[in-house]
């Protein structure tokens, strides 16, 4: 027999995380945990809650929670900041480090080899790469990592990064020049955290392949944001336009052409700032809801017009289909008034078929949508009395707009037609 899973009765607070687990009100299956640390409260598996080791905190408070804090010393003199985030930066592994001897500071993710195996993290500003020389990349570019062709860039933000030359495999055999792309850029690519198509940013923009054209110059990354070629600037940039805050930033081309498919939902500064996030949204919505107002207004003008038409193409119609029966002498009118058929009328508000079931069909639909049913509240014999009651009126030698505006007297005012 398969073994019954009994859980307990009784609220109790966990030793490890301090949370409160409600045993009492357990329905369905689950039960209502209360974090130790945020004291938010949510639901969980009640099988996930009895096992051995819950803590009952959030995946947030749970990783802040087994987190080290305060500073901790390295091999070789460096310290590792951990309570101070890099806030230009998204990813929450990244800390600041800081080297005494220099006087350096920066941000780095912590990697636990450190401690284990003593090796000592150099300063990346007074140490930046331990690649000396040349080297081949696997498509056939050069990298060259010696110190004096490298050039020194600065962040908007006020931070430094370096570039190194390189012997592009697209241009440098015809003009003989080097040029420069960022360290970090050849150093994920040869750890094979990005791709890198090994070709400068001229050789990208006027002869490589990947030059979009046409539609496929605007692409859209998994999260709505959408990056348009077509706007490439005179410094090679392009902009990436973010779905949820509607942000526009741009990238160099190849930074685009690499990333265009992982771009957030929205931009870094909307990611750390929620007020700047809510505000961008509320504008956005706004101004959507006033153009759905204008729209919708152009939709309903559209639409009084169009039945306007259709209801004197009605009444001109069974004007002419009258006049037709006129042959019918020996016949009464009641008799000549029923040879006015749905399928006689469909031809003049602008139905080609030839079966008579799409005709009655059509024309039932265009007069409800003038709401002549409304006009003749009496059941299946609305189209008759609308027929027999447009006759008499022709009788009566009264033009068509007329006999539309003593169809209108007989709806509620702010629903006429026209």
């Amino acid at each position: 027999m398969p073994k019954i899973v009994t859980y307990p009765t009784k609220d109790i607070t966990l030793k490890t995380g301090k949370s409160h687990v409600f045993w009492s009100g357990l329905t369905g299956g689950a039960v209502k945990v209360r974090c130790g640390k945020c004291k938010k409260l949510r639901r969980v598996i009640a099988f996930i809650v009895n096992q051995k080791g819950y803590t009952g905190l959030h995946k947030e408070c749970r990783h802040d929670h087994l987190r080290p804090s305060g500073n901790e010393d390295l091999p070789g003199g460096a310290i590792f900041h951990w309570d101070i985030h890099d806030p230009d930066n998204d990813k929450p592994k990244r800390r600041l480090m800081s080297w005494p001897s220099c006087g350096h500071k920066a941000y780095a993710s912590y990697r636990y080899h450190w401690q284990a195996e003593g090796k000592s993290p150099r300063c990346t500003i007074c140490h930046p790469s331990e690649r000396t020389g040349e080297v081949l990349l696997p498509k056939g570019t050069i990298a060259i990592y010696d110190m004096d062709k490298r050039l020194v860039c600065h962040h908007p933000n006020g931070g430094r990064y370096f570039k190194i030359a390189i012997k592009c495999r697209g241009c440098f055999e015809k003009t003989g020049l080097l040029k420069h792309v960022s360290l970090v850029t050849i150093s994920e690519y040869l750890s094979g955290k990005r791709n890198y198509s090994e070709l400068c940013d001229d050789c990208l923009r006027d002869d490589h392949p990947l030059k979009l054209k046409g539609e496929e110059a605007i692409k859209t990354s998994l999260h709505g944001t959408t990056t348009d070629f077509t706007r490439e600037n005179e410094s090679g940039e392009v902009p990436s336009i973010y779905k949820l805050c509607g942000c526009e930033k741009w990238f160099t081309r190849e930074d685009a052409l690499t990333h265009w498919k992982r771009r957030p939902g929205r931009c870094r500064k909307c990611q750390h700032d929620p007020e700047r996030f809510a505000a961008r949204v509320e504008a956005r919505r706004q101004n959507s809801n006033e153009q759905e107002k204008g729209s919708a207004g152009e939709r309903t003008d559209a639409k009084n017009r169009n039945r306007e038409q259709w209801i004197i193409e009605a009444v001109n119609g069974v004007r002419e289909l009258w006049a037709a029966t006129a042959t019918f002498s020996r016949r009464s009118l009641e008799e000549r008034c029923d040879m006015i058929t749905e399928a006689d009328l469909a031809p003049y508000l602008g139905n080609s078929s030839k079966e008579r079931k799409h005709q009655v069909q059509h024309t039932r639909r265009r007069l409800e949508a003038c709401r002549v049913k409304e006009m003749f509240p009496d059941g299946e014999q609305w189209y008759s009395q609308f027929r027999k009651a447009v006759v008499k009126w022709i009788e009566q030698g009264i033009p068509s707009e007329e006999i539309v505006c003593k169809l209108n007297t007989l709806l509620v005012p702010s629903r006429a037609v026209a």
